[in-house]
């Protein structure tokens, strides 16, 4: 599943320090396929990050999962939802609890400076209650220059690879190179122009039928049915990843370019800038464009801009109200 070796930069919370990205579940009504994170620090990143004491408790409630299970829904953030009507998966949850300490034995042998959350994961400031360790930023680390690595991020892909079509976690890096391997702390570089190839060729793919097997390496297998896939178009991925690059080099992403078309268009709305808001907001991948406005209004008033007033009546809240009889 591409390198496993992640760093957790420094922040105003915590230093930064070296970790181990494991494949799993979070399960928050349905599954959500996740990497569970392990730093040499002993903080735990399960959505959000917990010590050796609250991970336990998450075991305890369920929350960390080492697979989905028949007739559960799972979800994959970025790229499908199924149902699992098939499975066989490596660990229990014992077991699965054992692996992640383990990592942690490997990273730091001697348990030094191990964070303690003192049987509180909450911290009151101002009478409001705060999380200690919130949701954590990680980049993942080349194999072969983890001193030197360059800034990278992770997304969710579907990889065909020895006749199996794998689940796994695909890794960009802002030099340009993707890892693709589908294998645990195993690497695979490809250029965005080769990714396009793999596109093309189905050695990458952005959906799959219904009764297929989805293998995770090192955690088990799925069989999935009413799979429902978020991009439908082999360029929006290979936008998104050259989004992501940019982004990674410190430049300005498509939804930020859309952004400040929009307020160039607001502040001075000519048949110009309303074009060139059109072009920004294409730019942007179709599966990402929602993420252009704020949570409730999402992208419909730049659609209303380019495409007419009748683009209001796709928006969520309004399909609600009607279907409530407003």
């Amino acid at each position: 599943m591409t390198t496993a070796r992640i760093r957790r930069p420094e922040s105003n919370r915590l230093p930064g320090v070296d970790g181990i990205a494991v494949p799993g579940f979070i399960r928050n009504g349905r599954y959500f396929f996740t990497e569970i994170s392990v730093f040499a620090d002993g903080i735990f990143d399960c959505w959000g990050g917990v010590d050796l004491d609250f991970l336990a408790r998450k075991f305890a409630q369920g929350w960390i999962c080492p697979g989905a299970f028949v007739g559960e829904e799972i979800s994959v953030h970025d790229l499908m939802a199924a149902q699992v009507v098939a499975c066989e998966w490596d660990f229990s949850a014992e077991a699965y609890h054992k692996r992640l300490l383990g990592y942690l034995a490997d990273l730091n042998p001697t348990s030094q400076d191990l964070v303690d959350f003192e049987g509180e994961d909450v911290d009151i400031r101002d009478g409001v209650r705060w999380a200690k360790v919130g949701m954590i930023r990680t980049t993942p680390l080349q194999l072969n220059k983890q001193d030197s690595s360059p800034p990278g991020d992770s997304r969710n892909i579907l990889v065909r690879h020895d006749g199996q079509t794998f689940l796994t976690v695909m890794r960009i890096y802002a030099d340009g190179q993707v890892d693709i391997h589908p294998r645990f702390d195993e690497e695979r570089f490809v250029s965005v122009d080769e990714l396009g190839a793999l596109l093309k060729r189905g050695e990458i793919l952005l959906s799959v039928p219904d009764g297929t097997v989805l293998e995770i390496d090192t955690l088990g297998r799925m069989t999935v049915t009413e799979v429902m896939c978020w991009i439908e178009k082999p360029a929006d991925l290979i936008a998104e990843v050259t989004d992501s690059i940019q982004k990674l080099r410190g430049e300005k992403s498509s939804i930020q370019n859309c952004r400040d078309a929009y307020q160039e268009y607001l502040d001075k709305p000519t048949l110009a800038t309303k074009e060139l808001l059109r072009i920004a907001y294409e730019a942007v991948p179709e599966h990402h464009r929602m993420y252009v406005g704020d949570m409730d209004v999402k992208d419909i008033p730049i659609r209303m801009v380019l495409y007419g007033e009748q683009e209001i009546e796709n928006w969520s809240h309004r399909l609600v109200a009607r279907s409530l009889g407003h």
